[in-house]
């Protein structure tokens, strides 16, 4: 999924750690690729994945904690506007990597 050290992320003042999770559902046994667990601050993704599959899970999963922290609230109708951020916001970063640079 991530590399080792990066299984932390943090978005605004909240510190999420990301883990695997075998058989992510929702409430009606819908398949799901990742979630958001709030309580615990823990951003979970399908084990089964493959890496680059996990790889967009998390970014989706953050673009909707950025929206949640903005105080944007999840609905249906935003799915596909989050994933395709999730997946723009990827690759930019992947071909940009000074982007991330702190200096």
């Amino acid at each position: 999924m991530t590399r080792a050290a990066n299984n932390r992320v943090k978005i605004g003042p909240i510190v999420y750690s990301v883990e695997e999770a075998e058989n992510l559902r929702t409430g009606k046994g819908k398949t799901l690729w990742g979630r958001v667990n709030h309580v615990e601050a823990k951003i979970l993704v399908a084990a089964e994945n493959a890496a680059g599959q996990k790889r967009q899970t998390v970014w989706h999963e953050i673009v909707h904690l950025i929206l949640f922290q903005a105080g944007r609230r999840k609905d249906s109708r935003r799915e596909m506007l989050v994933d395709s951020l999730a997946y723009g916001l990827m690759q930019v970063v992947e071909d940009n990597p000074w982007l991330a640079d702190s200096e």
